[in-house]
């Protein structure tokens, strides 16, 4: 009777010992207003940047390496959605025709075709359709960029390196109002 309870209890056993706890796959890391930016969405953020930083030093980063692309990839998003609802209210947008254009002035820039840049793009982690979209965002920040906070900028042209500083002291001013105006939650 006893063999045949412990060999009903020994596949229980073993089956219970096996089994590991459940790792979630993804989850809510912040919450900027209604819109949730995911870990999936930082990790894929963050992709390049930790690739390049193991092809500089030859070795796979450390954890806090990565922690600290992952809080830098936060913040960068947060600062996105916070952007986005201010170019919506802005009615601001960026076409097909001018991302293929930003497309076109990075690899000329570069001295590369375009075909050379996407290949790139796609060896250090990100599609070309992440890309793409990465280009568009940076153009509506842009243009955001100089109709919001270039207003603010009293410092004259002629000094670029004085007048690029006052942008980006002015920007980040407008962005500390901006992120006062609205619920961002951060989640451990």
């Amino acid at each position: 009777m006893r063999r045949g309870l412990f060999a009903l209890l020994l596949p229980l056993l073993v089956a219970r010992q096996s089994v590991a706890a459940p790792t979630p796959l993804d989850r809510v890391v912040a919450v900027v207003d209604k819109s949730v930016i995911t870990l999936s969405e930082i990790r894929a953020r963050a992709r390049p940047h930790v690739r390049q930083l193991a092809e500089k030093s030859g070795a796979k980063p450390d954890k806090a390496a990565i922690e600290s692309i992952h809080a830098e990839m936060l913040q960068q998003l947060i600062n996105e959605r916070l952007i986005a609802t201010e170019v919506e209210t802005h009615h601001l947008s960026v076409t097909k025709e001018e991302v293929d254009q930003g497309l076109a002035t990075i690899a000329k820039s570069n001295k590369i075709t375009e075909d050379a840049l996407l290949a790139e793009v796609e060896r250090v982690g990100m599609t070309r359709g992440e890309y793409r979209e990465e280009i568009r965002r940076q153009l509506l920040d842009g243009k955001w960029t100089m109709l919001v906070v270039r207003a603010g900028v009293s410092v004259p042209r002629t000094d670029e390196n004085a007048y690029l500083k006052a942008i980006d002291e002015a920007r980040t001013k407008e962005l500390a109002r901006i992120r006062a105006a609205h619920y961002i939650e951060v989640r451990k």
